[in-house]
């Protein structure tokens, strides 16, 4: 769909070292979706470094003089078929989250999630350590403490913990030391009282990551085991504030 595509960016380094001078492909939707940037390369980029284009389907031949606003026509067209099927992707996927299902394998260390349907199951090893972080906490022992007493038990962070790999979750950081910034992280996290919140972060209109409100993620209740009670992490937060 763009152009950061790793074998667009190798054809475009081939065409720069004088390899390539013939770029030929089926049809516009499969050169790229984007008409701004598709009509800058076909009507600028290409001609200026002297390469043909050929799109099959079209007919199209950039040393033929026909008319551009057929071509600009076919990428607009091809701009808006990958928004409309956007828009109907993430319409199914609000609409799986409004009925409580799981979208998603990335989980929350302490979990895994092997099967979408059968949603979050508890990682014994991982779990262990979530409860000893919640229970020092509600103990009153500061995020830094904690982090010292989990180095020191040699227990493994979420980015080291055997098969967390892909389905980690990205908001902690992969290292391998404790930090007191990991700790609160997991302090902090919700979901280990049971409930599931989906769609906590969204990208805007400049494509940037952004925190979403509350309004508008999906909580899903009584969704998977529970690594502390409700209590406890209330308690775990109001230590956590007196730490910092």
């Amino acid at each position: 769909v763009n152009f950061e595509r790793p074998g667009f960016k190798e054809m475009m380094d081939e065409i720069r070292a004088g390899r390539v001078d013939c770029v030929i492909v089926k049809d516009l939707s499969r050169f790229g979706r984007n008409y701004i940037e598709s009509g800058r390369y076909i009507e600028k980029i290409f001609p200026m470094l002297g390469i043909m284009v050929i799109c099959v389907m079209e007919g199209y031949d950039n040393k033929d003089s026909i008319d551009s606003e057929v071509i600009s026509l076919e990428n607009i067209m091809n701009t808006y078929y990958v928004k409309d099927l956007r828009k109907k992707v993430e319409a199914s996927i609000t609409n799986r989250l409004k009925h409580g299902k799981v979208v998603s394998r990335i989980t929350p260390f302490g979990y895994i999630c092997d099967d979408l349907k059968e949603g979050w199951k508890v990682d014994p090893q991982a779990a262990k350590t979530v409860r000893l972080i919640f229970r020092e906490a509600v103990a009153g022992k500061k995020t830094g403490e904690i982090a010292k007493l989990l180095n020191e038990k040699g227990a493994e962070t979420p980015g080291n913990h055997k098969g967390i790999g892909k389905n980690a979750d990205p908001v902690i950081q992969e290292t391998r030391v404790w930090t007191s910034t990991m700790v609160r992280s997991i302090l902090k996290n919700e979901q280990y009282t049971g409930v599931r919140i989906s769609r906590k972060n969204r990208k805007n209109k400049l494509g940037k990551v952004v925190a979403t409100s509350p309004e508008e993620q999906f909580r899903t209740e009584n969704d998977h085991e529970a690594l502390v009670s409700v209590k406890n992490f209330k308690l775990a937060q109001m230590v956590d504030r007196k730490s910092t």
